[in-house]
């Protein structure tokens, strides 16, 4: 897998990161079995490559995905696999809040150039926290057409924290 990484103002990436197993996934809207019948918010936890194996929110619009943890943790890092098909539905501008609240970074311009394509960002949510909530405001067919396609959708999301 081709994997990029991604920081505010050309900063560092983390070493030693730890990746964290355990948490529960809450979604704005999902297709809820989709084509395969597969296609559910709990996949994005998941870390193996099939057409199924996804999140797809059909609708337009920005959406959202939160990640929800059994107990507040300090989250330095995550990383946005891209889905099988329709480089569309992509994330393009991609915003992301530590307890639903709490503005963290933003990042723009994002190109996955693969299907299951691995980028990482620097998100540190600077204390511990419950959740991270990743809002995508923009997906790659609204920046290049100017509507939204149809939809957004991700293979896997991926947390690391200290």
């Amino acid at each position: 897998l081709n994997m990029q990484d991604y920081s505010p103002a050309g900063g560092i990436m983390y070493n030693n990161l730890k990746r964290l197993v355990e948490w529960e996934v809450e979604t704005y809207r999902s297709v809820d079995g989709g084509g395969t019948g597969e296609e559910f918010p709990d996949n994005l936890k998941d870390d193996y490559n099939s057409p199924g194996n996804k999140w797809y929110d059909c609708c337009s619009g920005e959406t959202w995905i939160i990640g929800r943890f059994n107990e507040p943790i300090w989250i330095k890092s995550i990383t946005l696999q891209s889905a099988n098909d329709c480089d569309g539905r992509d994330p393009y501008t991609v915003s992301f809040w530590a307890d639903d609240e709490k503005y963290l970074c933003k990042y723009d311009n994002l190109e996955f150039t693969n299907r299951y394509e691995k980028k990482n960002f620097l998100v540190d949510s600077e204390k511990p926290v419950s959740s991270i909530k990743i809002l995508i405001e923009r997906n790659k067919s609204y920046a290049q057409f100017g509507h939204w396609g149809d939809g957004t959708q991700l293979a896997q999301v991926i947390f690391y924290h200290i």
